[in-house]
């Protein structure tokens, strides 16, 4: 499996006055390490997870005995603004010369015996075209063992031949390289070393860094083809006026390493070597940047602050990558603390906190690499339009939008929506809301744009109980509320009368009121209720009649006044025309029902009309009981209504007595008075009245 390890990307940084650097100081306790130790403590982010080997150290013999003649050792930053805090200098004169201010007298250290180096000369030569030796090469090459992917640093290359001296001399440039060869690198280096030269200029064609390849450029020396072989923006001057931090005239910007495949757990050799090119003068070094050479590590990125364009709203994603590290397990912390699950390779963050990855490796349980990043996110409008509402009719409530953090937001603006529609001109804070809708805000501060929403209900409805209501004959009545507009389901009642019922039943007049509740809203209506008595009308009992006779009817009411009402009458469920006063003359039999109304309220009366059986009312002169139901008896039931038979007396045609009835009414169908059934013949009776003188003669008895 191939992992990558790093090649060039560039990081600026601006030369002002300040501190000198300090370089191997006895002080220091990183000066008294050796070449390997220094690489494995000072170089070297993530040593935990990488074995290495120093296994050739080239340097100013003279300076094994002298650590003022050493040409490699420890620097530190005296509090200037050099890009780096702490790190490793090799340098092709002595690395104390380093030390600032810049005299400009051009530094240029030399000891005996100190010899170039084959692969940066093949660098040089192949780069000018040309075959110059090398001198004073200061090289540390090592073995590594990596489980992780990565192998980056971060250098700066800087030397005396810059400002106008030996930059377009192909004699004298010198020139830095990082070898690296193993299992997967490409052989491009052209150097016997073999393996790929990551030193080179980003962006170029594998053109090593020298004072050739970048330079100012107030300074041409006709070769340069910008992009090509010449980088002039990646050059710093050191001089009118100087920085005072290191010697040398002329430097680089920071320069750091990109990507390479490499396979994790083979081994490879790395090769840092520098040179004087053509002789021993106007030295050059190179400063490694103390934890940049990191052989497997893990980057989140520069910190993301509220300034920088990559700076989002909270609420936003922005994911952080750890990168890939098939054999890595990931844990992601936040603000120190551990996140529960947040074991993958990315992580997306929407709030801001100081995120942390550690990737350990079940191989070599001793190798943790991690990086941790400073995310600032936007405050968002924090606001909220509460729980969906209810207004009554008239009434109206006000939303508020107000962000509760408005302290921390910027250039706050409001937009409202109803319905999914914006509102126009509704640009404030506040609305006032008298209708049923969804509405909706969208507050924008620091450029973030928050929304919330809320349904409003109008409850309006309406309740009717009516206005007079006048129960005619009735000794109570119930009122009952009519509701529209609204569920009256869970509706809530209050009467004048303290009962909370839905209907109520009164039984005295007066103003009766109620308030119904509906989601809070209430609404009234009253009723005035006036008892009032039926029309008592009495037409009397049932009428029995001669056919020829006339019967009147009144209807006068007993409890009122006669010219008071009006009145309407009916002979067998049909209304009689014309007939509308208080009285009715009745000739034919059916049933007579009259109706009084006092305003509404009516009273009625029914009577039943009929004919004697003896519809002509005359006293028969002959019967025939024969059982036929046709004239079995006499029948004097007209005479014991209008005079009232007092006697009737049957006497046969020798004057005896042979039947007797005292109040006759229709009994005697010619039998004597003991029951016995009398002959056919002529028969005289005598009746006796109340009223009237009495009535004699005959009748034939017929069978």
């Amino acid at each position: 499996m191939k992992r990558i390890l790093t090649i060039i990307t560039v990081m600026a940084w601006v030369s002002i006055s300040a501190q000198s650097i300090v370089v191997n100081d006895p002080a220091d306790p990183q000066t008294n390490l050796t070449a390997e130790e220094l690489i494995r403590e000072v170089l070297v982010s993530g040593s935990s997870c990488v074995d290495i080997e120093l296994i050739n150290l080239a340097e100013n013999p003279d300076g094994t005995s002298n650590i003022n003649e050493r040409s490699w050792g420890y620097f530190h930053n005296a509090g200037g603004t050099f890009p780096f805090e702490e790190g490793i200098i090799l340098s092709s004169g002595f690395a104390v010369s380093a030390e600032g201010p810049n005299d400009e007298t051009g530094s240029s250290d030399t000891g005996l015996n100190w010899v170039g180096d084959p692969d940066i000369k093949a660098l040089l030569d192949n780069q000018y075209g040309t075959n110059v030796d090398t001198n004073n090469a200061t090289v540390f090459e090592f073995t590594f063992v990596s489980s992780l992917n990565e192998a980056t640093f971060e250098f700066i290359f800087a030397s005396e031949e810059y400002e106008d001296q030996w930059e377009c001399s192909d004699t004298f440039r010198d020139g830095f390289g990082f070898l690296i060869k193993g299992p997967g690198i490409p052989d491009d280096s052209g150097a016997p070393f073999g393996g790929t030269n990551v030193a080179a200029v980003p962006g170029s064609d594998n053109v090593p860094v020298s004072t050739a390849s970048i330079h100012r450029d107030t300074f041409l020396c006709g070769f340069e083809i910008p992009g090509t072989n010449y980088f002039p923006e990646l050059y710093v001057t050191n001089s009118n006026p100087p920085t005072n931090e290191i010697e040398f005239d002329g430097l680089t910007v920071t320069l750091m390493t990109a990507s390479v495949a490499i396979i994790p757990n083979e081994q490879y050799t790395i090769k840092l070597v520098l040179a004087d090119r053509g002789d021993t003068s106007f030295d050059s070094a190179v400063f490694l940047k103390a934890g940049s050479f990191n052989i497997g590590n893990v980057d989140l990125g520069n910190d993301i602050l509220l300034g920088d364009p990559e700076a989002q709203c909270e609420g936003q994603i922005i994911t952080l990558d750890a990168g890939e590290n098939p054999d890595g397990e990931f844990q992601w912390f936040k603000d120190g603390v551990e996140i529960p699950g947040a074991t993958n390779q990315t992580l997306d963050i929407s709030s801001t906190g100081l995120y942390k990855v550690e990737v350990t490796f079940a191989s070599t349980p001793d190798c943790i690499i991690s990086d941790e990043i400073l995310v600032e996110f936007f405050a968002v409008p924090d606001f909220d339009l509460g729980e969906d509402q209810i207004i009554c009719e008239n009434e109206f409530i006000t939303l508020d939008a107000t962000p509760v953090n408005s302290a921390d937001l910027m250039d706050i603006s409001y937009i409202w929506f109803k319905d999914g529609v914006e509102i126009p001109g509704e640009v404030n804070a506040t609305l006032d809301v008298f209708d049923t809708g969804q509405y909706a805000a969208e507050v924008t501060g620091n450029g973030c744009a928050m929304m919330d929403e809320v349904f409003v209900q109008l409850v309006e409805f309406t309740v009717d109980i009516g206005d007079v209501v006048e129960p005619c004959g009735d000794s109570e009545y119930e009122i009952v509320p009519v509701i529209e507009g609204a569920d009256p389901t869970n509706a809530s009642y209050l009467w004048s009368t303290g009962e909370t019922t839905p209907t109520i039943i009164v039984t005295e007049d007066g103003v009766y009121s109620v308030a119904v509740t509906i989601d809070g809203c209430t609404e009234e209506d009253d009723v005035t209720v006036n008892f009032r008595t039926l029309p008592e009308v009495e037409l009397g009992d049932p009428i029995i009649k001669c056919a020829s006779e006339i019967k009147i009817l009144t209807a006068t009411p007993a409890n009122g006044n006669a010219g008071d009402f009006t009145y309407t009458w009916y002979r067998d469920g049909g209304v009689i025309d014309g007939e509308t006063s208080e009285t009715l003359e009745v000739t034919e039999e059916g049933i007579y029902t009259v109706e009084v109304n006092d305003d509404g309220c009516i009273g009625s009366d029914t009577i039943e009309v009929s004919f004697y059986d003896n519809e002509n009312c005359v006293i028969s002169q002959g019967i025939s009981p024969n059982g036929d139901g046709q004239n079995d008896f006499l029948d004097l039931e007209f005479l014991n209504d209008r005079d009232g038979i007092v006697k009737l007396s049957i006497f046969n045609r020798l004057g005896s007595l042979v039947y007797e009835k005292t109040q006759y009414v229709n009994e005697w169908g010619g039998q004597t008075t003991d029951g016995t059934e009398l002959p056919v013949g002529t028969y005289y009776y005598t009746i006796e009245l109340q009223t009237e003188e009495p009535l004699s003669g005959w009748i034939y008895l017929n069978r």
